[in-house]
């Protein structure tokens, strides 16, 4: 029978082949701040080698791993290896999922889990905020030290996030994810996307989360407003840089520092760089930490889940057909 969530520390894992080696990391810097109850993932050497390392059972059935092992954590670390049932049976419970990788990626899927949402009687937004995502941009130092740049900005007319770093931190999809993530919280969803994807084998999969190599989207937002998304999952440096122009000012945000200055280049704000390097894992490591020890803090609604995708996925067909493609119409098609 399964048993009540132990301790606040305690988490289960759900990881793949590739995803190991962060947790590894992650688990390495939190030390005994936390306890693996349970590992599970698809079947596989890495992830039952992971499970033997930590003394863990493992398991390759999602809803079966939450329910049999529950915890006051989820660990959502697989690119791969899940249904959108198995995630709606996961976010049924009362715990936290850490989602280092986006839980959903097509909107079957997302239909699914809300679905799953309406049926414990939760509102949807609010059950989608104990979806955390530890090591994110937004909950970085740097973006932490900027004080509502959204609204110092006045209308953003540029917008330009960079996210490089190897696959051993995270997906190309993630990356690509999060970056829509943070250009949804300047502006509307964006009318066109142009794209392209390059890389050592260049191959356009149906399914995001197998997205692999560079990807570069220009989306026109509006008359007035220019996006550009820039994320690698095979590149030597990792690095995450946002940069805004908007009427009243200039915004620059990097994983550890912040600069905000005036149209005529006068600093109105900054905050350097903290002496640290810019690692993901410790970011992950550093994250979880406050959150064992305050508890999750109120956050603003996040962009819809829906209008992320719609961006994920009209770059990449975008990237292609070599046209434009258009979120909106992405939306109309599966509604």
């Amino acid at each position: 029978m399964p048993s009540s969530p132990g301790s606040v520390g305690d988490v289960t894992i759900w990881t793949d082949a590739a995803a190991s080696p962060l947790v590894t990391r992650v688990l390495d810097r939190l030390g005994q701040s936390v306890r693996p109850v349970a590992v599970g993932g698809p079947r596989c050497r890495e992830v039952d080698q992971l499970a033997r390392h930590l003394e863990c059972d493992s398991e390759d059935d999602l809803r079966k791993l939450v329910v049999e092992h529950p915890a006051a954590f989820v660990l959502f670390a697989a690119a791969s290896g899940q249904s959108g049932r198995e995630m709606a049976g996961a976010l049924g419970h009362s715990t936290s999922v850490l989602a280092v990788e986006p839980v959903v990626a097509t909107f079957d899927d997302l239909k699914t889990v809300e679905k799953q949402i309406r049926r414990t009687g939760k509102v949807t937004h609010l059950a989608w905020n104990q979806i955390i995502s530890p090591g994110s941009f937004l909950r970085g130092p740097g973006w932490s030290a900027a004080a509502e740049p959204t609204e110092i900005l006045a209308n953003p007319r540029l917008i330009q996030f960079t996210s490089t770093g190897p696959r051993s931190d995270r997906s190309l999809f993630a990356r690509l994810y999060e970056a829509w993530e943070i250009v949804l919280q300047f502006g509307a969803m964006p009318q066109q996307i142009d794209a392209s994807l390059s890389g050592r084998s260049v191959r356009m999969p149906h399914d995001l989360r197998q997205l692999q190599g560079h990807l570069a989207a220009h989306a026109r937002v509006d008359d007035q407003t220019t996006a550009l998304v820039l994320v690698s999952d095979d590149a030597g440096i990792p690095a995450r840089h946002l940069e805004v122009i908007g009427d009243e000012a200039h915004l620059r945000v990097g994983d550890l520092d912040y600069q905000l200055a005036d149209t005529r280049g006068e600093a109105l704000d900054r905050t350097p760089a903290a002496d640290r390097d810019a690692v993901f894992a410790g970011f992950v490591a550093d994250d979880w930490l406050r959150l064992i020890e305050r508890g999750p803090a109120a956050t603003n609604l996040k962009p819809s889940v829906e209008h992320i995708l719609a961006c994920c996925h009209a770059s990449a067909l975008a990237a292609h057909t070599g046209q434009g493609e258009s979120p909106a119409k992405m939306l109309e098609m599966v509604s």
